[in-house]
């Protein structure tokens, strides 16, 4: 157990490592870069006279797309944007790292030192996500339903996972009796969502929808699970050439994200399981139910390892799955991993990736064991007793 002064200096060395490992690579203004930052400032050319999203196609939703633009005002070049930006993610961890070490003061190591948070703190605009999420996990523990409706809503307009969280919490609310609690996050998190799209809606549908066109439109890519599902290597006829192979990914991936979430809402119910396990659970089958793959998405999960208590066996094994896809897909794209030696490697790491991030899951959810007797509570089934 560490201090929280301790707590903040060691997220401060973090972070600065994590700067470092994003200025080793940076060069010719930004056209050079470890993260997504600095090419979506090239990609996006935002400005005063260049809306996002009204003048400008950002394949993100609307949080972001805002952000993005009153960054690009202030700063009026990819280095200046990229600054900028870190800036209001180093602070957004640190926040993070307040909240974290009033609750767990014994895991908060996990964040402050994490290895995703060191490879991932700068990378994307992952913590104007994650902050939601976990702030709206809080609050329901606090019995506040309209506020965590509201952050998770937030979250939701941000990157769509921490709204996946609202609806099994709802249902938990729900069926545990309080149902005008229920329909008070419901609807906090749904007028938030309006609130923050709407005016985008009304103003441009198309640019509005872009982002889910966007990534409806995108093959599964080959860090994912359901890319290996849809496409094996093996020599069998692969699924996806019975279709649009886009198409066959977006029906896999909806279907076993649907699964999951069911699965999670009924344990939810079933098991009385706190809010962080649900998010936690939720984060997971999102991430591996994804057709899209980033390394980056690895630090969603990191708060978890801290407000839930999975081994340090788990930890240690997400954390070295994670270096291993950094140093195969950032080595393939800086020419220091050969092309064939990271496509033999690639599925093994997905492989392992999803078995650790599968554990997660079922710890998550209580284990084999008790989530099978829920489920038989559930539909009235009950084992015979056994022969003595």
């Amino acid at each position: 157990m560490i201090s929280r002064r301790t707590a903040y200096r060691l997220t401060a060395l973090t972070l600065v490592a994590s700067a470092a490992l994003q200025l080793a690579v940076y060069r010719h203004g930004g056209h050079t870069a470890l993260g997504d930052i600095p090419g979506r400032y090239f990609a996006w050319h935002l400005g005063p006279h260049a809306l996002p999203y009204l003048d400008r196609r950002v394949e993100y939703p609307v949080v972001i797309g805002m952000v993005a633009y009153l960054t690009a005002i202030v700063g009026r070049s990819a280095t200046t944007f990229f600054v900028l930006t870190a800036l209001m993610s180093a602070g957004l961890a640190f926040v993070m790292t307040r909240l974290l070490s009033s609750l767990a003061p014994a895991r908060v190591l996990r964040w402050v030192i994490g290895l995703p948070v060191l490879l991932y703190a700068f990378h994307n605009w992952d913590l104007f996500a994650m902050v939601p999420a976990v702030l709206g996990i809080l609050a329901y523990g606090r019995g506040e339903d309209v506020n965590a409706g509201a952050w998770l809503g937030l979250g939701l307009s941000t990157k769509v996972f921490p709204g996946l969280i609202l609806a099994p919490l709802v249902v938990r609310r729900w069926f545990d009796g309080d149902r005008r609690g229920a329909i008070r996050m419901a609807a906090s998190g749904v007028a938030v969502t309006v609130v923050l799209n709407a005016p985008v809606a009304l103003a441009t549908w198309t640019g509005w929808s872009y982002p889910a066109k966007f990534q409806g439109a995108r093959h599964a890519t080959w860090g994912s699970l359901v890319s290996w599902v849809t496409s094996p290597p093996w020599g069998i006829t692969r699924l996806a050439e019975f279709s649009d192979p886009a198409k066959v990914a977006n029906t896999v991936a909806f279907a076993l994200l649907a699964l999951g979430l069911i699965t999670i809402s009924v344990l939810g119910v079933c098991r009385r399981l706190d809010a962080a396990a649900v998010g936690a659970a939720v984060v997971a089958i999102f991430m591996l139910s994804n057709k899209v793959y980033s390394p980056n998405y690895d630090v969603w999960l990191v708060p978890f390892f801290v407000l839930v208590p999975f081994s340090r066996r788990q930890w240690v094994a997400f954390c070295a799955a994670d270096l291993a896809m950094y140093v195969v897909v950032f080595g393939r794209f800086h020419g220091l991993v050969d092309s064939s030696v990271a496509g033999n490697l690639v599925p093994v790491i997905v492989v392992v990736r999803a078995v650790v991030i599968g554990s997660m899951i079922v710890t998550a959810l209580g284990g084999w064991e008790s989530g099978a007797r829920a489920l038989r509570r559930l539909g009235g089934v009950q084992r015979a007793p056994r022969m003595s």
